[in-house]
């Protein structure tokens, strides 16, 4: 197979990946909607901090639905939650659980892919490093590595979301990792 072909033969960047959905899940969800990079968007869904866990819940089914419904993305990438032993609170390890769950049972009803990425791979695979110093050191390297490369995210959610997004669709273009911190981003 030449170099400059993906396994499914279409030259690099132009095999049609259908809108992609990337999603971010927190109380503060980021998400990124396009079929490449020049069409990009992202946000953020502020979920309710009052009324529990059923409100957040509710919240999140009140934005997702509608962008499945209007947008119908052929893929929706989640960022995947950490595993149960990583897990340092537990409302948070429920919140993570539950919007992952909610997420793949609303993508289910609206026939679109799932799949879950989780954010050490992305980071390693999109920037070349995962593991900063501090956790808010991650969150301002994220947010920068995305405004460098013309993306105008506004939050820490919207940026990873942007990044999960980057790392499916390079996946699915065939678009070289980036292989760390030696290494030149190669797209």
């Amino acid at each position: 197979m030449p170099l400059d072909q993906t396994a499914r033969g279409a030259p690099f960047g132009l095999y049609d990946t259908g809108l992609i959905l990337a999603l971010d899940l927190s109380s503060t969800v980021g998400w990124a909607l396009g079929d490449r990079p020049e069409t990009l968007r992202w946000g953020q869904w502020l979920l309710p901090v009052t009324g529990g866990e059923g409100a957040r819940g509710a919240g999140f089914a009140e934005r997702l639905v509608p962008m499945l419904e209007e947008h119908r993305p052929r893929r929706m990438v989640i960022e995947a939650p950490l595993p149960p032993m990583a897990q340092t609170n537990t409302h948070s390890a429920r919140q993570q659980y539950g919007l992952n769950w909610q997420a793949h049972y609303e993508a289910w009803h609206s026939s679109c892919a799932t799949s879950e990425i989780d954010a050490l791979t992305v980071r390693n695979e999109v920037m070349g490093s995962h593991r900063p110093a501090s956790k808010d050191r991650i969150k301002r390297e994220v947010v920068a590595f995305c405004r460098r490369r013309g993306f105008r995210v506004t939050s820490h959610h919207q940026a990873d979301a942007v990044l999960l997004w980057l790392c499916l669709y390079r996946r699915l273009t065939g678009v070289p990792i980036c292989a760390g911190p030696l290494w030149r981003e190669v797209a």
